[in-house]
């Protein structure tokens, strides 16, 4: 699957909505809080990754490739999962985004919560309490996440490290006097290691 924001969701999913077509007043109408440089730098990014191209009357047409995101005939099940991977979302924008019904959505993600594959959180929006569901981490979601790596480094690292800044430092067109005051520090860092 291509990654897409949330922003090019809603481009996307505004065309398929309006039978493959985005046209200017559509996206006007749409995101009037957008700047326009906002706009036009999504749909470069879209047509760039074939997900857009501009038709002769010069409205923009959604492609098959981008078809294939979201809107094919895969189960509910792995498109909420596609969709909550991009960003946490309420049932009635998932519904929306995926052109089904909201009853439909909402008993899938019940099913999904049962699974612990998603969890739900409240959200105050003005003076709305709205449900937001988003994907937990697990081994078994749409894209497992490398495991960060919390070692902490060696004094040898540490030294090679402030070596590296420090040649950096003196290579620069920085004042004498703050290079020196940055390797007296580099110093008092170096000290304290030990090393």
């Amino acid at each position: 699957m291509k990654k897409i924001g949330l922003f090019d969701l809603k481009i996307l999913s505004m065309g398929i909505r309006n039978e493959r077509r985005i046209d200017e007043k559509m996206l006007s109408n749409e995101f009037p809080n957008a700047g326009t440089g906002r706009i036009m730098d999504s749909l470069a990014s879209l047509i760039e990754r074939g997900l857009l191209i501009v038709g002769l009357d010069k409205s923009f047409q959604v492609t098959d490739a981008a078809v294939q995101i979201l809107w094919t005939d895969t189960s509910l099940h792995t498109k909420i999962q596609q969709i909550l991977d991009i960003a946490p979302m309420t049932i009635y924008d998932v519904a929306r985004y995926l052109d089904e019904s909201q009853d439909k959505v909402s008993k899938e993600m019940n099913e999904l919560r049962k699974k612990h594959i998603v969890v739900m959180s409240a959200i105050r929006k003005e003076d709305q309490l709205l449900q937001t569901f988003e994907l937990l981490e697990t081994r078994d979601g749409p894209e497992e996440k490398p495991a960060k790596d919390n070692t902490m480094p060696s004094n040898v690292e540490i030294l090679q490290m402030l070596s590296e800044i420090m040649e950096k430092v003196n290579f620069s067109r920085m004042e004498p006097y703050l290079k020196k005051e940055i390797g007296d520090r580099m110093e008092a860092v170096k000290a304290r290691l030990g090393v």
